[in-house]
This record gives C-alpha cells, structure tokens and sequence, in this order.
C-alpha cells in the first residue's frame, strides 16, 4: 500500500516508518523531532532545514523518561497544537506540516 501511494504522488523515494528507541538513545543518525503535547514551540517553527525523523507517540502519550531521552540525545520537542490527536492522525498531520515547511505542499 505504501509502495503504491507513493507512486501516485510521485515520490523519488519511501518514507521509512521504524521504532524511535534507536533515535532516543543516541544511536540514530540524522535530525529528529519529537512531538509532545507539552512542547512550548509548534513543528512549524522547530523545523530544521531538513529532518530525517518525526517522533509520534503512542496512544496515551510520550512518557516523561522520553521526554527526557530525547533531550539529552539532541532531539528537539515540538506541539501540534493544543488539542490532542490520535497517533496515526498526529503523523499525518506532522507530515503535512513538513511537505509545507519544505515548499513540497500547498
């Protein structure tokens, strides 16, 4: 399914969708954010010139030791606002807000 949407919208490439412990604990390479309701600055704002990971919690949130994690491996949190939305709509909505912040939508 992945493989077909992408054609469609005729990306050069996949996104790849993995497990964060790696980016947590230091061991990922490349920039990454991390979503979370507590975040004092939006994803639009904290953005990098280019990331290579947005970090989506599970349902009923990122836990206070990833937050933490986070922090100390370099990663940056960031909002999407002040509601709170389920995971797969939060990844949805962070990649819209990506492709936008990289001229790629709207």
């Amino acid at each position: 399914m992945a493989r077909e949407a992408a054609k469609q919208s005729r990306r050069p490439f996949l996104p790849a969708l993995r497990a964060a412990d790696r980016l947590l604990d230091g061991r990922g390479s490349g920039a990454a954010i991390l979503l979370h309701e507590g975040a004092a600055e939006p994803l639009g704002r904290v953005l990098p010139g280019s990331a290579d990971a947005v970090i989506v919690g599970p349902e009923g949130g990122i836990s206070d030791a990833e937050v933490a994690a986070a922090g100390r491996a370099g990663i940056p949190t960031a909002s999407l606002g002040q509601q709170n939305l389920r995971t797969e709509t939060a990844a949805v909505a962070a990649a819209a807000i990506a492709l936008h912040r990289y001229g790629r939508l709207g």
